[in-house]
């Protein structure tokens, strides 16, 4: 009864019906693996793990428990842990393609991805149809920018006949992914929307604006990451020409977008509400904007959100740092950096460095700590700086979109936004002042931020010379 529920869609009914028969003696496993199943479907993903660990510990040696409970701690950023798990799993049943799937995932997450197209191709021999295991694998292709193999992979599952929904989804948003980050903006913007079948449903229940002008109040709602919020709101000036909007975005970004939009002439024409949204006609999500509007191309770059002031040289250059994004993001390790790796730029000379580190109490060496506690007043501190370096977060987000400097110290791989072949220059087409400074090999994390940074820091070296 547990798992018809789960699968049904119904977590909440499989959880019910699972603590129901863990509750007769005796108790089996295939129930406290449903139970567990059923807390990781509704996203209770700490009492999962427990759950799983419970059914490990019971039976040391079952395959599929030792998977199931790699995946939770996976989904927990657990990685080392996962993977240890994960390879004890397949050991005992290498026919298990699940296992193996969850393995490469937690070995990308790791930044061995080498050992991460092992086990994904190990899974693809043992069930080559299916397509959440291609799906996964088109993932790597991406990784190692072999973006036309990715590519053919997602245009192969979605010729399919009989592709459920959740899988058609995520094939069509993967594959705007490579169409964005090779400039394929038309069809990308097309595929772009397929996001929404992955997300949970919103609360309101207004028609899709179709991006014609009009008196009543569209509803745009903030999406995805800080980082995201703040690449898409570019856009927001384009459309209030067409109608008034009511835009929710995060928190930590309210005080900044509201001082953003009374600079521009725009607060009585764009409210930004702490709570209820105001009376609306229509909705439409932040990501796309950029396809309600047509714009088959990133518009022409004009600062926002703030302006960076060009300061006046006095021998020394002001340089703002950001190692480090949410840790909870499951393939963080790759992203950002071991404080400790930054310690060999402390020896550039003429240089102050300061952090935009939040929520840090130490240090990886002296440098100025000035408080901030939302994007306004990390803007007012950017705008001070003559130079960020930063890895893939908000900061160098924010630092682009007010024209700043910026060195994106990127991943192997990285996100689309970033792909060179998107401009051959090295800097983004999203944020001109921004440059891009990639890993070029598919090397674990610290080899490959140890050989960048001191690239990095004879290049700052050079610039910081009187």
């Amino acid at each position: 009864m547990a798992r018809t529920c789960r699968l049904c869609g119904d977590p909440a009914a499989a959880r019910d019906a699972a603590d129901r028969a863990c509750a007769c003696a005796p108790v089996t496993v295939d129930a406290l693996q449903e139970r567990a199943a059923a807390l990781a479907a509704l996203g209770l993903e700490s009492d999962a793990e427990r759950a799983f660990a419970a059914v490990v510990s019971r039976c040391p040696d079952h395959p599929a428990a030792l998977s199931n409970h790699g995946a939770a701690l996976f989904a927990l950023t657990r990685l080392d842990e996962a993977r240890e798990v994960l390879t004890r799993s397949v050991g005992l049943a290498p026919d298990a393609a699940e296992s193996w799937v969850n393995l490469g995932l937690v070995e990308m997450a790791l930044g061995h991805l080498g050992a991460a197209a092992e086990a994904l191709e190990r899974a693809v021999a043992l069930r080559p149809d299916d397509p959440r295991i291609r799906l996964n694998q088109a993932t790597l292709f991406m990784e190692y920018g072999r973006l036309d193999e990715a590519s053919a992979v997602y245009d192969a599952i979605l010729d399919r006949t009989g592709l459920e929904r959740a899988d058609a989804a995520r094939a069509r948003f993967n594959r705007a992914t490579v169409r964005l980050a090779q400039g394929d903006w038309h069809r990308g913007w097309e595929d772009f929307e397929a996001r929404h079948a992955l997300l949970p449903e919103g609360t309101t229940h207004l028609p899709d604006w179709d991006g014609s002008a009009g008196a009543g109040r569209v509803l745009v709602e903030a999406e995805q990451g800080l980082g995201d919020q703040i690449q898409f709101l570019r856009a927001i000036p384009a459309a209030a020409r067409r109608v008034p909007l009511c835009l929710i975005v995060a928190g930590p970004l309210r005080r900044l977008v509201r001082d953003w939009l009374r600079v521009e002439g725009l607060a009585t024409r764009v409210s930004v509400p702490d709570g209820v949204p105001d009376q609306c006609v229509a909705r439409c999500a932040l990501g796309s904007l950029t396809g309600r509007l047509e714009q088959t191309e990133p518009p022409i770059f004009v600062p926002y959100l703030g302006s960076h002031r060009v300061r006046v040289r006095s021998g020394v250059l002001r340089v703002g740092l950001c190692w480090g994004g949410n840790p909870s993001y499951r393939f963080d390790r790759r992203r950002s950096i071991d404080p400790a790796l930054l310690a060999c730029l402390q020896t550039v000379d003429h240089v102050r460095f300061v952090s935009l580190q939040y929520g840090v109490t130490t240090l990886p060496f002296a440098m100025e700590q000035p408080p901030f506690d939302d994007f306004a007043s990390l803007r007012d501190i950017i705008s001070g700086l003559d130079l960020v370096i930063s890895v893939d977060t908000a900061v160098a987000h924010l630092a682009g979109a007010m024209g700043c400097p910026v060195w994106l110290l990127n991943r192997f791989g990285g996100d689309w936004r970033w792909f060179p072949a998107l401009r051959s220059d090295g800097r983004s087409v999203w944020y001109p002042s921004l440059r891009i400074w990639p890993v070029e090999t598919p090397v674990e994390p610290r080899v490959a931020w140890t050989g960048l940074l001191r690239d990095v820091g004879e290049a700052l070296t050079r610039l910081a010379e009187p």
